[in-house]
Parts: structure tokens; sequence; C-alpha cells
């Protein structure tokens, strides 16, 4: 792995909810496993601290590696989050983002740089204490095996967050 990326996620982990995912990629080149790890630098705009809930502005960034390929997706995103039940132990953080997405993979064999244009929406649902998140991505590649229609869908863990102190 590539010593920038280690560095941006350690900070991408004191400021967002860093989020290591896997799933599916379909494409034109079929149907692939993906790893996704994705963080970024995010602000609260507006904040209700008597209800929980806050509206967040930032952009992320997002690795994802398949058997043939690694790919980088950035965008602005918009978040919301509420936290519920957070006077008692069972207390569940939700969120939901959208962002649109620029992005550029490299494929195995050689081939030339594909550029991606689409976006995603990635949901995260604390369950007993444990983070979980879900994310779709759908877009659009210029060249390469996945050229044309792009979606892929992963499942993961959020390896940090600081929502649960911002709330």
């Amino acid at each position: 792995m590539r010593p920038w990326l280690i560095a941006a996620g350690l900070a991408a982990a004191c400021t967002t909810p860093l989020r290591v995912a896997s799933g599916a990629a379909f494409s034109k080149g079929g149907v692939q496993p993906i790893l996704e790890l994705s963080g970024g630098l995010e602000g609260a705009v507006w904040t209700d601290h008597r209800r929980h809930e806050a509206f967040w502005l930032g952009s992320t960034i997002a690795y994802t590696l398949t058997r043939d390929s690694e790919g980088i997706f950035v965008g602005p995103e918009v978040q919301l989050s509420r936290l519920r039940n957070p006077h008692v132990g069972a207390r569940s953080l939700e969120v939901v983002c959208v962002r649109p997405e620029l992005g550029w993979a490299r494929f195995t064999p050689p081939a030339p740089q594909a550029a991606f244009v689409g976006g995603s929406a990635q949901w995260i649902h604390s369950i007993r204490g444990v983070p979980f998140t879900l994310g779709v991505r759908a877009g659009r590649f210029d060249s390469g095996p996945d050229q044309g229609l792009y979606t892929s869908i992963v499942f993961g863990v959020v390896a940090s967050s600081p929502l649960y102190w911002m709330q």
C-alpha cells in the first residue's frame, strides 16, 4: 500500500468516519470483489444538541481495489447524522452521506488510466455499539475494461468516528 494513502487515512480518522468495506463491483468487465477505504475532512454546519442531530459539509476520498484495478474517487459530501437514545447504553448512530464524484482507475494488465463521473451514497448505522456502513456508487468510466456503466455495493465497518463526541 502506498505511504501517502496510509497517512491520508490516519489524518482522516481524526476528522471523519474512516470506513473500511468490501463488496462487489458490477461493470462491462464483469462482477468482481472490491475492497474500499474512505475518509475525508468534514465540519458540522448546523447542530441541534437537544435532538442530537447535525448537518455536515466536507469532501471525501475513497480508495478501491479489485483483482485487476485500483481507483480513487473524490467529491464534496453532504452528511446528515442523528444519535438515537444518547443517554442510554443502547444508543445508535445513524448517518446518511451523499456525494457527486470524479474518479480515476488503473487496470492490470496496463491500460490507459480511465476517468469516472458519477456519485455515491453511504449509510452508517450503529448496531450494539458497532457502526456498520453500506455504500452504493454508480457512474461511468470513459475507457478501460470497466468502460460504460459502473456500479459497486459495499458493506463494512466504521473504524473511527468523531460523530459520537460531536453530538
